[in-house]
């Protein structure tokens, strides 16, 4: 089904002396008119906040994008990838890297772009080019970085011949007093920018009901691994649950909510709390730019579609649950300036996924498959889209072994 989306007007509105909101009003060409800017109700939170582009729609709109399958990388009779896939990247040349887990061994496994298997690289140990976790995976100038939080290191290989060049422990010897909850927190993802600079995320999983809560942080790497003194900015942490007695590990439900950020090539940051479709840009030395803000209602969230143990079950009794999903599923950026977000819909089975230009406006919609109810809110799915590619893991019905699966992008 082809829609033609057509893109009214952008309407200046001065709400206070301090704010401006670009309303940009996205509506189907169909014969109907335009959503008065009189109609849209914005929360205060939100008219509180400089520098924000609303974007509404006049009605549903039908999915506007295709995904046709181009290949797949998998296990085959040439190579069995062993354990859990736990990350993975593409190259410019559309090679594929999959980084797969297991206790006691690991391994990356590179892919040509029709997925026919090239060659693992990394191996499991403490030596140089030996790695006893991969937390994260990226490419940047032909060479591929992995960072192992167990060792707190990163290492990095050459592609060209797939050859490692060289680890790097990560230290904190210039942290300041003001940087004292990063000198607890545990790397967790690494990011390469288009100038060879490095982001790293920290995190931590709270450790009592006195403390339910660990914000995450962001800080720079110098090219030798030393993190640089003054965040670049802090999040709050994931929303756990934990039993009433006793010491136990804290609980994370498919509603949870969390922080989510997206790190685009040259190092732009855009950050969300699940709970609303709220996404804020920064810069890469973390000054706050503009945020967009798409009016969304959450779904009514019962635990009667989560399958849960008595046991679970008596645990959450004792907390004021919330009533609806979160808003967002995940959001991944494109390599054409382009942001791909997710959200939580009434669908039990389906997220909805919305693609945002630079510019703010609404560029397209679709659905894919996808269960609520057994979403992980500690992980983001393993999505990336590249070179015209939407690439995502998925399990193969008939084997039950994860793979990951591309798809060209076609837009109507």
């Amino acid at each position: 089904m082809k829609t033609d989306i057509q893109h009214s007007e952008c309407i200046d509105m001065h709400l206070t002396c301090v704010v401006t909101l670009l309303i940009l009003i996205v509506a189907v060409s169909c014969g109907q008119s335009d959503t008065s800017v009189s109609e849209i109700h914005l929360p205060d939170q939100i008219r509180s906040i400089d520098n924000v582009t609303v974007i509404t729609l006049a009605k549903q709109v039908s999915d506007t994008v295709e995904l046709e399958q181009a290949a797949v990388f998998e296990s085959s009779d040439d190579i069995y990838m062993e354990g859990r896939l736990s990350e993975f990247t593409v190259d410019d040349r559309g090679r594929v890297y999959i980084a797969a887990t297991q206790m006691g061994r690991l391994g990356i496994y590179v892919f040509a772009p029709d997925g026919e298997f090239i060659t693992r690289i990394a191996t499991y140990g403490r030596g140089p080019g030996e790695y006893e976790s991969i937390r994260s995976i990226d490419v940047h100038d032909n060479q591929l970085f992995l960072l192992d939080a167990r060792l707190q290191k990163f290492g990095i290989f050459e592609l060209d011949g797939f050859t490692h060049v060289k680890d790097h422990v990560i230290t904190r010897n210039r942290l300041t007093e003001s940087d004292s909850l990063a000198k607890i927190l545990h790397p967790y993802n690494l990011v390469v920018n288009d100038d060879s600079s490095y982001i790293l995320k920290l995190r931590m999983l709270p450790r009592s009901r006195l403390h339910p809560d660990q914000p995450e942080v962001y800080y720079s790497l110098d090219r030798t691994g030393e993190m640089i003194p003054g965040k670049i900015f802090q999040l709050k942490g994931l929303s756990y649950y934990f039993p009433a007695q006793g010491i136990s590990t804290p609980y994370l439900m498919p509603f949870s909510r969390s922080s989510m950020v997206s790190i685009t090539d040259d190092g732009r940051m855009f950050t969300a709390n699940s709970d609303d479709f709220l996404i804020r840009e920064y810069d890469p030395s973390g000054a706050y730019q503009r945020a967009m803000y798409f009016p969304f209602e959450n779904a009514d969230m019962s635990l009667d579609e989560i399958p849960l143990e008595k046991e679970l079950q008596r645990m959450l009794d004792q907390y004021d649950l919330p009533d609806t999903w979160p808003a967002l599923h995940t959001m991944e950026p494109d390599d054409e300036e382009q942001l791909w977000v997710a959200t939580i819909t009434d669908s039990d089975s389906t997220f909805q996924w919305h693609v945002i230009d630079d510019d703010g406006t609404l560029h397209a919609r679709f659905t894919l498959p996808g269960r609520r109810a057994s979403r992980s809110a500690f992980t983001k799915p393993l999505v990336m889209i590249r070179n015209g590619f939407f690439y995502q893991k998925e399990q193969d019905a008939d084997t039950g072994l994860e793979r990951i699966v591309k798809y060209r992008i076609s837009f109507w």
